[in-house]
């Protein structure tokens, strides 16, 4: 655990998972010690259970790699804003994709890029030495770009669907400031892939439309057949919170993603305030999936 190794040529203490080193490790008498407290590794896991010795050069790297995500669909609004926070890099125009990227790093050489094309706008991360015609690929090749084009409240919507809620004299600064958290929360939302998010639609064998409601990881249940739109917390992390009636489980390997999307009616505190009479409500984007029964299921 904390014998000698000639493997390491910048060894180094650091918790699996996390994107920093605790210290830089040094060989003394025999055995591994934190360059600043000369700590053992026994020593340094009472602070931090988890910690284990490794290269430095194999760990940055598995970080760089954990920092990069897919392509997810965002508004022109946040397209327009990143574009004038910092002078772009490499701004270009490849196979019809507009894209550029942040000059400021996320980790390592990983950075924020933006891609436009038609009236659709993208953003995830990478390297910053992608290519514009690499970013095109990626986009092209996303499954965020094969769905159908997301539907985003514009502000005067969000207004009008909670125009009980703002008072005249508030209602400019109020409701534009719970605009930007429901912005915040649908990017950390479409930041999820590769499984059904509570709030996604499901389409039933008879074609009838019901959302997702609670995830058991090898199946999730829905709303009842009545009803689609009861009560779903969208909450400030981009995941939501059900409240009513819940149908059955759905076995997950027999739910498959279409490229539809649908509008699911969520609410969230105003201002990130939890009490009475202070939610405020909104529709967003969600994923279609279709349930696919086995054989003896439709018995």
């Amino acid at each position: 655990m904390n014998t000698p190794s000639t493997e390491f040529k910048h060894p180094c203490f650091y918790v699996p998972g996390k994107k920093y080193c605790i210290d830089t490790a040094e060989l003394r008498d025999g055995v591994w010690r934190s360059s600043i407290h000369n700590e053992d590794l026994a020593q340094i896991r009472l602070r931090h259970p988890e910690a284990q010795l490794g290269d430095f050069e194999v760990i940055h790297a598995q970080a760089e790699e954990s920092s990069k995500t897919l392509p997810v669909e965002i508004t022109e609004k946040e397209f327009l804003y990143a574009l004038s926070v910092l002078p772009p890099v490499g701004w270009r125009t490849a196979r019809g994709v507009e894209s550029f990227k942040i000059s400021e790093r996320l980790y390592g050489n990983v950075t924020a890029i933006y891609a436009r094309i038609g009236n659709r706008y993208f953003t995830f991360s990478d390297l910053i030495t992608l290519t514009a015609e690499e970013i095109a690929n990626r986009i092209n090749d996303s499954a965020a770009f094969k769905r159908e084009p997301m539907e985003f409240m514009t502000l005067e919507e969000f207004r009008a669907l909670n125009q009980t809620f703002y008072s005249p004299e508030t209602s400019d600064e109020h409701s534009e400031r719970d605009f930007d958290l429901l912005a915040e929360r649908i990017k950390k939302l479409n930041k999820r892939d590769g499984r059904p998010r509570l709030g996604d639609f499901v389409i039933m064998p008879d074609e009838s439309i019901r959302r997702f409601t609670h995830d058991w990881t090898d199946s999730l249940q829905t709303t009842i057949r009545q009803g689609t739109d009861s009560s779903f917390y969208f909450s400030p992390n981009g995941f939501c919170d059900f409240s009513g009636s819940l149908d059955s489980s759905l076995p997950i390997e027999r739910l498959e993603e279409t490229t539809a999307t649908r509008l699911g009616r969520v609410w969230f505190f105003s201002n990130n305030v939890a009490r009475m009479h202070n939610a405020v409500r909104a529709q967003v984007s969600f994923r279609a999936y279709r349930y696919q029964p086995a054989t003896e299921d439709q018995s």
